[in-house]
């Protein structure tokens, strides 16, 4: 909105949520589960960052403390990384909710089987 509309960034959120109010994106945005999946990714990439951490310093010192420190530095290095890079997931599919609610058209025209799906989900809530 800042870009397109030339607005503050309070005022393109203000705008932005007033979009997706007026559309009733709010109940799709509700329903997805990109969320979850950038959680479960995050800490995936933390778990895994946890245990190269603790085995390369196990490799080198077999002493407890620098293990524990490892893997703590290892989970939450590993948990940062994995959120920015799982967050561009939830980024996307937010932006085509985003463009769609202020004009449906252009995905209607081609992908109307995705329209579609948001169109019933909106109406789905009303039942």
């Amino acid at each position: 909105q800042c870009a397109v509309r030339g607005v503050t960034f309070l005022e393109g959120a203000r705008v932005t949520y007033a979009m997706m109010t007026c559309a009733n994106a709010h109940y799709i945005l509700s329903d997805l589960l990109i969320n979850k999946v950038v959680g479960l990714g995050a800490v995936i990439c933390a778990l895994f960052g946890c245990l190269i951490s603790v085995v390369t310093a196990r490799c080198y010192t077999h002493d407890p403390n620098v293990s524990f420190a490892s893997g703590f530095g290892g989970f939450s290095f590993g948990f940062s990384a994995g959120l920015a890079a799982t967050g561009i997931l939830s980024s996307g599919a937010k932006t085509i909710l985003a463009l769609w609610a202020e004009n449906p058209e252009p995905l209607k025209r081609n992908h109307p089987e995705i329209n579609q799906e948001f169109e019933q989900r909106i109406a789905a809530q009303f039942e």
